[in-house]
């Protein structure tokens, strides 16, 4: 196994087990399932149990969130919205398309980063039925499950035996690990400065 020079370490995460992986994916859900993917390729997790936790970590603060727009009116909200530059004409545009195109709009907003904080508790605050916007927000999150742990669990396939074949040093492994997730914030970092601005949606 390629990884042998990494078991202490490796040892410390999997010590944590799946509850350091379910936190870490409240936090920073995409790199994390795919790097636990990744490990699970080198038989530290079990990926369906990540994919189960990955759905979970993001469905749980989904519903919190949508709450606290259905129930806070008044100064959180605009202070949760202010705090991503979203201003009150902005709102009013958000919270109508939202209601007309709740599928494409959720669609949107949870794959644009910094956009699904705000977007659900413009949802909650829109008065979407929670039933609607909680199976919608479901089914995003099972294929956004599947797709990022996949994505590291075949990713750790093709480098396992890409090392194994080319007996290449271990030390490839952690900078291909390390590659990915500079990449990952450097994209979303892309995105939501530059790319995806909210105010260029408002006419």
């Amino acid at each position: 196994m390629v990884v042998q020079s990494f078991t202490e370490l490796l040892a410390l995460i999997q010590g944590g087990g799946y509850l350091l992986i379910f936190i870490g994916m409240f936090i920073e859900g995409p790199i994390v399932a795919f790097i636990a993917g990744f490990l699970a390729a080198l038989g530290f997790f079990n990926p369906f149990i990540l994919v189960l936790l990955f759905i979970l970590g993001n469905q749980i603060p989904d519903s919190i969130l949508f709450y606290i727009g259905r129930f806070s009116r008044g100064k959180l909200v605009y202070k949760i919205l202010s705090y991503f530059k979203i201003n009150k004409k902005e709102l009013i545009w958000l919270e109508k398309n939202i209601k007309k195109h709740l599928i494409k709009t959720t669609v949107f907003y949870k794959t644009v980063p910094p956009l699904p904080l705000p977007g659900i508790v413009i949802s909650g605050f829109a008065k979407v039925p929670f039933r609607k916007f909680f199976f919608i927000d479901l089914i995003y999150n099972i294929f956004y499950a599947i797709f990022f742990v996949a994505l590291g669990y075949y990713s750790g396939i093709i480098t396992d035996t890409s090392l194994r074949l080319f007996k290449l040093g271990q030390f490839v492994l952690l900078g291909a690990a390390a590659a990915a997730a500079i990449l990952y914030f450097l994209i979303k970092w892309i995105i939501s400065k530059e790319i995806f601005n909210v105010n260029k949606l408002v006419s």
